[in-house]
C-alpha cells in the first residue's frame, strides 16, 4: 500500500511523513463468488515507549462483508513494518521494515515463509540482506518490458551519511516472487536529503524528496533498471567497491537511463506519497498521465500532467483544498472518478471528484472527525456479499489500533461513520494495510 484496490465477486506509526505510492491496478478483474478475502495489517509500535516490536496481522473479511471481531487469524512478528504490498501477479506479500524487505507466501490466505522450512527466515528468497539505517519507506512492484518483475524500494537513509544514503533501489524478483539479497540498480541524487515515496511509468521513476522540497525524475531502462549499478558488500576487512555508472542498453525508441547525479528536479512542498494516474483516451483527449503528490507543507494533494519527455513543470494544475493539518495517504478508485485522502491530524477521510483528465473538480465530502484516531492506510474492496454487492473503504487507524470499514455509495461517496471494525489491539499502531483474494 500502499493502500490498494481489489475487486472481488464484481472486483503504514508511519506518521504524516511516510506513505506508499498507490499505483492503480492495470485491469482489475472479478473473482469467483467463492473467493476468500484476506486483510493484512502492518502494525508498528508505540513511539512514546520507543519499542522495537511490531507485527503483520491477518484477518478474513466475512461473506457478509463485515470485519472479523476478536483476535486476528494470524499474527507474525515483524519489526516496525511501515508498508505492505501484494505482487500484482503472484500470491506474495512484501513487507517494508526499517532495514530490509520481507516476503511471505499468501497463496492460502494466511502467511508462510517463502524460505524452505517452517521458520520465517531473514535471508533470500524471503528477505533482502539487512541494510542498517536504510529507512525503507515505500515499495512498488512493476514488470519491465523484458518481462522481469522488479521490486522498487524507497530508502530514506540517514541525511548526510555516505554509508546510508537516501536512494531508490531496484530488486529483481525470482520466478516465484523471491527476493535477492542486494539491489541490482539504484538511483540517487547528491543534493537529496530524504526520499519518501515514488511513482513509476514505463520509462520514468519519480521520487519525492521531502528534505529538499523536490520531486526528482530518473530514467528507467527497458529492463526496468535504474541509472546506477548498486554496490554489493565486500568481505569484512576489504573496502566496498563503488561501481561506475553503466546504463543498461535500451531498444531503439526507448530511452537509455542517464547516470546520476543530474536528474531533472523541481520545487514541491515537502512531498511524500506520489501516484501516477493514467488518463485514458476519450473525446478530444489524448492518452497521458497525471502525477499526484501529497505536499505536506502545502497541506494539500496536488497534480501535474506528465509530458512525453517526463519533464514536469513547477505549476500545479490541480489541487485539493488545504486542511488544518496534513494528509497521510491517498487513494484513487478504479474508475478514476474519486480521490480518497486520510486527514491524519483531523481523524477523518476526505474525498474529491476527478474528471476524465485527472483534475480535481469538486469537494465530495468528509467523514465524521475523531482526532485521536490518526488514519493511515487505505484500501478499497468490492465483493458480492450475502446481502448483495458492496464496496468498502478500509482504513487503518494508528491511534485506535484497529481497522474501520466505510460503506462506499454508488457515487463513490462514503457513509459518515464506519459500519464495521476489527477489535482494537493494545499497543498496536497500524501503519498500512492491503487486501488479498484467494480464488
Amino acid at each position: 500500500m500502499r493502500s490498494w484496490i481489489v475487486l472481488v465477486g464484481v472486483a503504514s506509526l508511519a506518521g504524516c511523513v511516510s506513505g506508499p505510492s498507490q499505483e492503480l491496478p492495470p485491469a482489475p478483474t472479478a473473482a469467483p463468488g467463492s473467493s476468500e478475502v484476506y486483510l493484512y495489517v502492518a502494525e508498528g509500535t508505540s513511539p512514546e515507549l520507543e519499542t522495537s516490536g511490531g507485527a503483520i496481522s491477518v484477518y478474513r473479511i466475512g461473506n457478509d462483508g463485515l470485519l472479523a471481531g476478536g483476535a486476528p487469524l494470524q499474527t507474525i512478528p515483524v519489526t516496525n513494518p511501515v508498508d505492505v504490498i501484494m505482487h500484482p501477479a503472484l500470491p506474495v506479500l512484501y513487507v517494508a521494515t526499517p532495514s530490509q524487505v520481507l516476503a511471505f507466501d499468501a497463496s492460502a490466505g494466511t502467511l508462510s515463509s517463502l524460505c524452505s522450512g517452517t521458520s520465517a527466515g531473514l535471508a533470500p528468497p524471503c528477505a533482502t540482506a539487512p541494510r542498517p539505517d536504510a529507512g525503507v519507506a515505500d515499495l512498488i512492484v512493476q514488470q519491465a518490458e523484458s518481462g522481469q518483475w522488479i521490486l522498487y524500494a524507497v530508502e530514506g537513509g540517514i541525511p548526510g551519511d555516505l554509508l546510508a544514503p537516501t536512494r531508490l533501489a531496484a530488486f529483481d524478483l525470482g520466478p516465484e516472487g523471491g527476493l535477492p539479497p542486494y539491489a541490482s540498480s539504484q538511483a540517487n541524487y547528491p543534493n537529496s536529503i530524504l526520499f519518501q515515496g515514488a511513482a513509476l511509468t514505463e520509462t520514468y521513476a519519480f521520487v519525492s524528496d521531502a528534505g529538499i522540497n523536490s520531486i526528482v525524475r530518473f530514467d528507467l531502462g527497458a529492463d526496468g533498471g535504474l541509472p546506477d549499478v548498486a554496490p554489493t558488500p565486500s568481505p569484512i576487512g576489504e573496502p566496498t567497491p563503488t561501481p561506475s555508472p553503466t546504463p543498461s542498453p535500451s531498444p531503439i525508441g526507448q530511452p537509455t537511463p542517464s547516470p546520476s547525479p543530474s536528474p531533472p528536479a523541481f520545487d514541491a512542498g515537502a512531498p511524500t506519497q506520489l501516484s501516477v494516474l493514467p488518463i485514458l483516451p476519450g473525446p478530444a483527449m489524448t492518452p497521458g498521465a497525471m502525477l499526484l503528490a501529497n505536499e505536506l507543507s502545502k497541506n494539500q494533494i496536488t497534480g501535474r500532467p506528465i509530458p512525453p519527455d517526463g519533464v514536469l513543470g513547477n505549476e500545479r494544475t490541480t489541487t485539493t483544498y488545504k486542511i488544518a493539518g496534513q494528509f497521510d495517504r491517498f487513494l484513487v478508485n478504479p474508475e478514476r472518478t474519486i480521490l480518497y485522502a486520510a486527514a491524519y491530524q483531523l481523524g477523518r477521510i476526505d474525498w474529491f471528484g476527478l474528471d476524465a483528465g485527472g483534475n480535481i473538480v469538486d469537494n465530495g465530502g468528509r467523514t465524521f472527525e475523531s482526532t485521536p484516531s490518526y488514519p493511515t492506510g487505505l484500501a478499497l474492496v468490492s465483493m458480492t456479499t450475502t446481502g448483495g454487492p458492496r464496496t468498502t473503504l478500509l482504513v487503518s487507524l494508528a491511534g485506535y489500533g484497529r481497522v474501520d470499514a466505510y460503506e462506499v455509495g454508488a457515487d463513490g461517496g462514503l457513509a459518515n461513520k464506519p459500519f464495521s471494525s476489527t477489535e482494537a489491539r493494545l499497543n498496536s499502531f497500524p501503519t498500512d494495510l492491503v487486501v488479498h483474494v484467494v480464488p
